[in-house]
């Protein structure tokens, strides 16, 4: 066995040691990124949202039945029909079945519109009913009752029992020549009036005629009599038409018709 030559090792040893060192250094490996830190997301501002009335409940509707629209409720207002007592005028106080175009409740402002007799208009109070009507063939109705009366339901008993009627037409008309003929003339247009009785003139004149009658009147369906008190008239009208009016008063409005 050969000897071993340790100066020739060393020298290779330290040859191999300045190679190893000249090689250039091997680069770490380069380390994991790091996992970012999340970030939360930035707020956004709400916008607040407006309030609204709460909705109305719908009501249950039964499977197969027809839903009902509720009805408004509304204050009941009073209101009178001026018919009943119109008509109660016409037919029972002055014989006459009438048609009419316009009626209503009378103020003095309409009575005096319509020229409705001053005797008529000024009895017009918070204490009675006070109707009017345009009739279809020109003529116009005026009615007042009540005077204890008003309650009364049977509005054609409260008319006859109590009550200022006044009824005028606009026709046309050959003036009559004499006082008879006038009072013809009113009674053939008003047949309800007393045909028979004997009334007292309180105009004659060449533009007019007026005739009064105090009497008594039936109520309907009692069999008892009121007072009435009449005036009829006709007045010269132009282009040869006159005016044929007749005034009723009945019970307290009796004395409501000037007797002359």
């Amino acid at each position: 066995m050969k000897p071993i030559h340790y100066p020739l090792v060393l020298t290779l040893l330290v040859l191999a040691l300045i190679v190893i060192s000249a090689l250039p250094a091997q680069a770490a490996p380069p380390d994991r990124p790091a996992r970012p830190t999340p970030v939360a997301p930035l707020a956004v501002p709400v916008q607040p949202v407006a309030t609204t009335a709460p909705a109305r409940p719908v009501p249950a509707v039964t499977p197969g039945a027809t839903p009902v629209r509720p009805t408004p409720v509304a204050t009941p207002v009073p209101v009178t029909d001026p018919l009943p007592a119109l008509e109660a005028c016409a037919s029972n106080i002055f014989g006459l079945e009438l048609s009419y175009s316009k009626t209503g409740g009378l103020s003095v402002q309409i009575a005096r519109a319509l020229k409705i007799p001053t005797t008529v208009s000024g009895e017009i109070d918070a204490d009675a009913t006070a109707v009017y009507g345009v009739t279809t063939n020109q003529g116009v109705e005026a009615v007042i009752y009540g005077s204890g009366y008003g309650a009364n339901s049977d509005i054609e008993v409260a008319v006859s029992t109590a009550s200022l009627c006044s009824l005028q037409f606009t026709r046309m008309e050959s003036w009559p020549a004499t006082e008879d003929d006038a009072l013809a003339l009113l009674k053939a247009t008003y047949p309800g009036v007393p045909q028979n009785k004997s009334y007292d003139v309180a105009a004659s004149t060449s533009n007019s005629y007026a005739f009064t009658l105090v009497t008594t009147h039936p109520i309907p369906g009692t069999g008892e009599l009121t007072t009435q008190a009449l005036i009829l008239s006709v007045t010269r009208g132009r282009d040869g038409q006159v005016l044929l009016s007749a005034i009723s008063g009945t019970g307290t409005y009796a004395a409501s018709v000037p007797a002359d």
